[in-house]
C-alpha cells in the first residue's frame, strides 16, 4: 500500500504543479489607431529568465508561468521598451496588448552644414577607444560586411564572445565576456551594456537576469562607427558605472543628410 500511496503521489505532482501555473499572452502593436503588429519583439520575463519573440503578426504567448506577481518587457530595436506588471492566479490566463511607441532618433536628420563635421567626430571616438584600449570599428570595415549579420562582425574583436542564449524560437546571439560574474542560467557569461547615439539601450541587472539583446537585430548597414570596451576600466567614464562591469558597445548610426 505505501508503494502504491507513494507512486499515486509522484503521479499527481506534476498535475499538481501544473494548476499552480498560467499563461501570459498577448500581441505587441504599435501605439497609433492602426495598432500594426510588431513582428520579432523580445517578450521578456526578467524575473523568470525567460524570453519570447512575438510572431509576424504581434503575437506572443509565455506558458507554465508561476502563480504571482510579474514584470513583463518588451523591446525592439527601434522602439522604445515598455514594461507591464501583471498577477497571475494560479490555472489563469493573462491577455496583454504591449505598444510599443517607436523611438525617435533626434539626429536621423542633419543640416547639409554638419556633413563634415561627421569625419571630426568619428576621429575623436576612434582616438578615445584607442586611448581607452578598446576596439574601433570604422565605417569602411562596416561598409564592406553591411549585408554580413552583426554578430559576425563582432566576432573579430579580441576579448568578446559571442554567446548563444536560448529561446523559445530556438536561441540568439549575444556579445557576453567570460570574465566576471554567473549569469544567465549559471552560465559563466556576462554580457555588455549597450548604448545606440549615446543613449543606453541596454544595461545588465545586478544579478544579470534580464536576457540580452540579439546583437543581430543590429543590421551593419545601419551603422558607420561601433566602439567596443571590454571591462569597467576601459568604459569612457560618460558610459561607466554599475552597468559597465562585463563591458560596453557603442553603436553609431550612420548619418542621414536632410534634402
Amino acid at each position: 500500500m505505501a508503494t502504491l500511496a507513494m507512486l499515486a503521489t509522484l503521479l499527481l505532482a506534476p498535475s499538481a504543479a501544473r494548476a499552480q501555473q498560467g499563461v501570459i499572452r498577448g500581441r505587441v502593436v504599435t501605439p497609433d489607431a492602426t495598432g500594426r503588429p510588431v513582428g520579432a519583439a523580445e517578450v521578456v520575463l526578467p524575473g523568470l529568465e525567460r524570453t519570447v519573440r512575438s510572431g509576424e503578426d504581434g503575437a506572443f504567448q509565455v506558458d507554465s508561468v508561476p502563480a504571482g506577481t510579474h514584470e513583463v518587457v518588451a523591446r525592439k530595436l527601434g522602439f522604445e521598451p515598455v514594461t507591464r506588471r501583471v498577477t497571475l492566479a494560479a490555472g489563469d490566463t493573462v491577455t496583454l496588448v504591449l505598444a510599443l511607441p517607436v523611438r525617435v532618433q533626434a539626429l536621423a536628420q542633419v543640416d547639409v552644414r554638419d556633413r563634415a563635421a561627421a569625419p571630426a567626430v568619428r576621429a575623436f571616438e576612434r582616438e578615445r577607444a584607442i586611448a581607452n584600449g578598446g576596439a574601433f570599428i570604422s565605417d569602411s570595415l562596416l561598409a564592406k560586411n553591411q549585408h554580413s549579420p552583426m554578430s559576425n562582425v563582432l566576432r573579430r574583436i579580441p576579448g568578446a564572445t559571442i554567446v548563444r542564449v536560448p529561446s523559445n524560437s530556438g536561441g540568439y546571439n549575444a556579445l557576453g565576456s567570460s570574465r566576471g560574474r554567473q549569469s544567465l542560467r549559471g552560465s559563466k557569461y556576462c554580457f555588455y551594456q549597450i548604448y545606440v547615439d549615446g543613449q543606453r539601450y541596454f544595461a545588465p541587472t545586478s544579478a544579470n537576469i534580464e536576457p540580452p539583446p540579439d546583437v543581430d537585430e543590429f543590421k551593419v548597414a545601419d551603422y558607420e562607427a561601433i566602439e567596443v570596451y571590454r571591462g569597467a576600466a576601459q568604459t569612457p567614464s560618460q558610459y561607466g558605472g554599475t552597468g559597465a562591469p562585463c563591458g560596453t558597445i557603442l553603436f553609431w548610426s550612420r548619418t542621414r543628410v536632410a534634402r
